[in-house]
């Protein structure tokens, strides 16, 4: 056996040997121990799947790795599937390998944490049983969800490197001052300068913002697609609409001069683009320094038959790096390939109550500003790292209502992070799906009748591995039944699919 403390440079040469031979799988990797107590700690998740994606990567990169499970009771936050590198039995040894990682692979800004076996007291080792202890996809049917706003989901491009940090799924309404939309105006989108919200919506029939964080570098690329309207005014010449068949450089350079027209800049640039995608796709890279030395770029694209209109930007991505995800639009099954998305967006009904229709939904992974807008809850620490979404419906004589969804990950997470959010309420409780269920009530003043009245806002209850809530808006009046008939019809029940 080789003493890595002897000779840090050939331990390194023991290590890159070691992921050569071990590339087909980790289950065979040395991990840390009593004797060999020091690890690098390169990222942690609580989703096995995603931890597994990272733990790929680095394996083909050439970096060592493997996934462990632990729970640190000191932070008192749940369990993570922490991805380490190294079996090494000094502390000295792991500080250089830690730095050989960090310089060979541009991770000098991560900070990666030596982890210490003896630290992590509540360990599971055993891959077999990581494995099988969570779901990669819930079983579900096709959501009653209009089939253009599915033809946007699916153009967004799949890549096993990125994670969906969060998005927006919005349906444009049909006429101006459509009910219900008002709530669609009011979402936070990073659209580029200069383009409205207002604008997306009278010119696309749905559309939707993806921010990715790419899973080792947290690199953030700012991806919206939307879905163009059809001409109703075939006598027009010059409308934007029009010019759509005609050219469809053309319009994207309509969204590239607003960009342009937002103020005067040192620098302000509009190039010509073509990318190799699914089809050909068209535009501009935009580019205006804002100040000095930083330049701020936008890719302006429309597709060859100028159905849709693609914006693109990442202050950390390389413009060739940019490219090359966008090569990859709509030659997969888009977001959902997305395991975090599918579970969660796939939970809408198969058919909706009649009267509701969809006008929004929206996904993030929740980060610790979750837990401390949550006053450091111990259930809301639980849930940081996992992701969480919202479902906005409108119904004609109801009103706007929403459903919102923990993805939890598991049952029995689920269940153990209800029982801590039970002991911190005092809510009434219901039965819901054939489980328990809390109503949460609020008080209200009517400024009318200068009258108190309880309100119903809430119903909440939790089912395998989600958490979920019907709420009323401020302008809806679902009563307990109406929410409970609409928790029925959400696909929480079926069995999860590998």
């Amino acid at each position: 056996m080789i003493l890595i403390n002897v000779n840090f440079k050939y331990y390194f040469i023991v290590v890159f040997l070691s992921a050569i031979l071990f590339s087909c799988g980790y289950d065979n990797v040395e991990k840390f121990s009593e004797t060999k107590p020091y690890a690098i700690q390169i990222k942690k998740e609580r989703s096995y799947f995603q931890a597994d994606k990272l733990s790929s990567r680095l394996n083909a990169m050439g970096v060592d790795s493997y996934i462990v499970q632990h729970t640190d009771s000191l932070k008192d936050d749940g369990s993570w599937y922490c991805i380490l590198s190294g079996s090494i039995p000094s502390l000295d040894s792991a500080k250089s390998f830690r730095s050989r990682i960090e310089k060979e692979f541009n991770l000098e800004n991560k900070k990666l944490e030596i982890a210490t076996y003896s630290n992590f007291k509540n360990i599971n080792l055993n891959l077999d049983s990581i494995k099988n202890s969570e779901s990669k996809r819930i079983k579900a049917n096709s959501p009653d969800i209009k089939a253009d706003i599915i033809d946007v989901l699916q153009k967004f491009p799949v890549s096993d490197k990125l994670f969906i940090q969060s998005a927006s799924v919005i349906a444009s309404p049909s006429e101006k001052g459509e009910a219900g939309f008002s709530h669609v105006y009011s979402m936070d989108l990073d659209l580029p300068r200069g383009i409205k919200k207002k604008l997306l919506l009278n010119k696309t029939s749905n559309f939707t913002e993806v921010i990715y964080k790419d899973n080792l570098y947290g690199d953030k690329v700012v991806i919206e697609i939307g879905k163009l309207k059809k001409s109703r005014n075939k006598t027009a010449t010059l409308s934007l609409i029009n010019l759509r068949n005609n050219d469809c450089f053309k319009i994207a350079e309509e969204y590239a001069d607003l960009i342009l027209n937002t103020g005067e800049y040192i620098l302000e640039e509009k190039k010509e683009i073509e990318v190799d995608s699914y089809t050909k796709l068209y535009g501009y890279k935009v580019s205006i320094e804002i100040k000095k030395n930083y330049i701020r770029t936008y890719l302006i694209l429309v597709d060859k038959s100028a159905e849709y209109v693609i914006f693109s930007q990442s202050i950390d991505k390389t413009e060739k790096e940019l490219l090359e995800i966008l090569t990859d639009i709509g030659k997969d099954d888009g977001l959902m390939n997305y395991d975090e998305f599918y579970n969660v967006f796939n939970t809408i009904p198969e058919k909706l109550v009649e009267g509701d229709k969809f006008i929004g939904f929206t996904i993030s992974k929740l980060g610790w500003s979750y837990a401390k807008n949550k006053g450091y809850a111990k259930w809301a620490k639980a849930y940081v790292g996992h992701w969480a979404a919202k479902g906005v419906f409108h119904n004609r004589i109801k009103g706007l209502w929403t459903f919102g969804i923990f993805d939890s990950l598991t049952k029995n997470k689920r269940k153990s992070i209800d029982l801590i959010y039970e002991k911190t309420t005092r809510n009434k409780k219901t039965s819901i799906c054939n489980t328990i269920g809390y109503l949460v009530q609020e008080e209200k003043f009517n400024s009318k009748t200068w009258k108190y009245y309880t309100k119903l806002v809430e119903i909440n209850f939790g089912i395998n591995r989600y958490k979920c809530m019907i709420d009323n808006s401020e302008y809806s009046w679902l009563n307990k039944d109406d929410m409970i008939l609409r928790a029925e019809g959400f696909q929480l029940k079926k069995e999860a699919i590998q």
